[in-house]
């Protein structure tokens, strides 16, 4: 179902630092454009008092962390909290006065541990840009590219063994679909080696609690790389995901 529907002109928008132009679900899915949305999805999925392993597959560590807390710990009693209030959410820059959105796509990962810091135990960033220096939160390990596609059952699988975990749906898999990308347009991965990572998420989904996936149009080369490679991840998913025919519907209502 749509969450937040896109507009017919979704192709002529921008997701940026801080847009959000739609957001999707299907069972343990959420498609967005902009990662931020994977915050707000957390909240409505995960228990404050449980612990998750967090698998953050993206080409940037979203671990942005320069939010004063006071602008946004009060969102831990408003239930529920909308989507339209998540991303519109603001504060005053200390110097200019101007406004800034409380959460974008580079932040929300970091904010919401200020808030819930029991949620993320261990963590897998797959992150080409990923930096040891900026390790300020519990990385568990960084994958190589060449390792992620057919290593990442055999890591869920070991890391529960390691732990002696008893619950299932305690891993969250973050994925940007820029992750797949270089220089912000050309595919790094083939089509193949994308089918090949669904297929071993899928092998462990009785250990997944959410899927969040972001295209992040403006690091994939546009709107049409990045649909092009989640419409093969959300056939491999199973999911009734289709930009193309949500925006031709819109064209066809506007026509009558």
């Amino acid at each position: 179902m749509w969450i937040l529907e896109p507009t017919k002109d979704l192709y002529q928008k921008e997701s940026g630092i801080d847009k959000l132009n739609f957001l999707f679900k299907q069972d343990k899915f959420y498609i967005m454009d902009n990662h931020l949305a994977a915050g707000w999805c957390w909240l409505q999925e995960l228990n404050p008092d449980e612990s998750y392993n967090l698998f953050h597959i993206d080409q940037h560590m979203d671990l942005w962390n320069e939010t004063p807390k006071e602008a946004y710990q009060h969102i831990q009693s408003i239930n529920p909290l909308s989507i339209h209030d998540f991303t519109n959410l603001e504060y005053r820059d200390a110097t200019s006065n101007l406004p800034i959105k409380v959460f974008n796509y580079a932040n929300y990962i970091l904010l919401l541990n200020n808030l819930y810091p029991n949620w993320f135990k261990k963590c897998f960033f797959a992150c080409n840009a990923y930096c040891q220096n900026k390790n300020d939160f519990n990385i568990y390990y960084n994958p190589y590219g060449y390792e992620l596609p057919t290593h990442i059952a055999n890591w869920i699988d070991e890391t529960d063994r390691a732990e002696e975990e008893k619950d299932t749906n305690q891993w969250l898999i973050n994925l940007d679909i820029d992750y797949f990308f270089a220089d912000n347009k050309f595919q790094l991965y083939t089509d193949e080696s994308i089918r090949v990572l669904c297929d071993n998420i899928l092998k462990c989904m009785d250990k997944i609690k959410l899927v969040t996936i972001a295209l992040s149009p403006e690091c994939c080369g546009g709107w049409e790389k990045a649909i092009r490679i989640t419409n093969i991840i959300a056939e491999k998913f199973k999911l009734n995901f289709d930009l193309e025919k949500e925006i031709y519907c819109l064209e066809e209502v506007e026509h009558l």
